[in-house]
């Protein structure tokens, strides 16, 4: 699956959460760990590309690359691999967090938020773990409680620019255009390139009259993403 398939239209919330896993996942298991996979994905192409590099890393782990593995293709094996993980070490917060992302690609999305649950038990400043829960109740039509996991994800780390996206992104489908146009601002903030905040703080600012001040924001989303064309569009 190619990276771009994510895109947000109109501030809708992922279509499932198995695309933004693919976009995303390598980078949430390794926030702690230097932001190595963000660092490595940034150019890739398709997920067959990120874990080819990140194998030849030699700072990725086995249990590291086994996630990654696990969210290209997620199987009862791949959850079992999870369980036995924590038999011998209940706190280890990325098994109960990988876990979580392999149920929710398999379907079971109730199963998958006890998950994200359990890693913030054990881990009450689990930023990414916050994410993916909000991310589950989102598409899981929950949204008020969506928001406040995204509030939980940006409290933990604030500089977490897709939370700040989707916090806005959740906010807009809820009526709260100019709470939701501050998060978007957020989001760009601590990461000027996100050409989909940029997008969709354009559109929550054409819904509100801002004509030429969205028209701005198309016109820079389209300055880091050219081919954007939901920018286009607009």
């Amino acid at each position: 699956m190619a990276l771009n398939n994510w895109i947000y239209r109109e501030s809708e919330p992922y279509k499932s959460l198995n695309e933004k896993c693919v976009l995303m996942s390598n980078r949430w298991f390794m926030f702690d760990n230097d932001n190595l996979i963000e660092k490595v994905t940034c150019d890739s192409d398709n997920q067959t590309v990120v874990v080819a590099k990140i194998k030849s890393s030699k700072a990725a782990s086995g249990f590291d690359i086994k996630c990654i593995e696990i969210n290209a293709n997620p199987s009862e094996e791949a959850i079992n691999k999870f369980k036995e993980a924590l038999i011998d070490k209940p706190d280890f917060v990325e098994a109960w967090y990988g876990w979580g992302i392999a149920l929710e690609n398999s379907g079971q999305h109730e199963e998958a938020i006890e998950k994200f649950e359990k890693a913030v038990t054990y881990k009450p400043n689990y930023a990414v773990a916050w994410y993916g829960w909000g991310l589950v109740l989102e598409n899981s039509g929950k949204r008020e409680e969506a928001i406040e996991k995204f509030d939980k994800a940006v409290a933990c780390r604030p500089d977490f620019a897709e939370a700040w996206y989707c916090w806005g992104a959740a906010l807009e489908k809820s009526g709260k255009r100019e709470e939701a146009i501050e998060k978007f601002e957020k989001a760009v903030t601590y990461k000027p390139n996100y050409a989909e905040a940029r997008c969709n703080w354009g559109a929550a600012l054409e819904k509100s009259g801002k004509h030429e001040e969205a028209i701005e924001k198309f016109k820079e989303a389209t300055k880091y993403k050219p081919n954007y064309a939901e920018a286009r569009l607009k």
